[in-house]
């Protein structure tokens, strides 16, 4: 059976990468925060790949105390609004005291808490 705890670890890490991405623009030493900003794409992408993986584990598994649907509507709105805000400023493009980015990195915030608030709830540790 897959495992609740290791999906609740990956709820935590996605969690602490997108509170890592909303710092790197204000906080990475000057000429290196792009790169930074590109790693933690990146891994802000694995991370979102492995729950969606999980979550075909589970549905596989038949685990039907695993609420999955629900889960995985709110993890497509999470990675639709992740898209739309990389698309909307790729990393060449960022300005570091823009207010329209910040707003955005803002709703992708809100709908990564969204889906591991959800998520946690689910599978009951929230």
């Amino acid at each position: 059976m897959a495992d609740r705890e290791a999906f609740k670890a990956a709820l935590n890490e996605l969690e602490a990468a997108q509170a890592e991405l909303r710092g790197i623009v204000h906080t990475g030493q000057e000429g290196w925060w792009r790169n930074e900003l590109v790693r933690k794409r990146r891994a802000m992408a694995m991370l979102v790949s492995r729950l969606a993986e999980q979550l075909d584990d589970f549905e596989r598994q038949a685990d039907r105390a695993m609420p999955t649907a629900g889960i995985r509507e709110k993890l497509s709105e999470f990675r639709s609004a992740l898209a739309m805000h990389q698309a909307t400023y790729p990393v060449v493009v960022i300005e570091r005291n823009d207010n329209a980015y910040r707003r955005s990195v803002d709703q992708v915030g809100a709908k990564c808490a969204e889906l591991c608030h959800h998520a946690r709830r689910a599978i009951g540790f929230g």
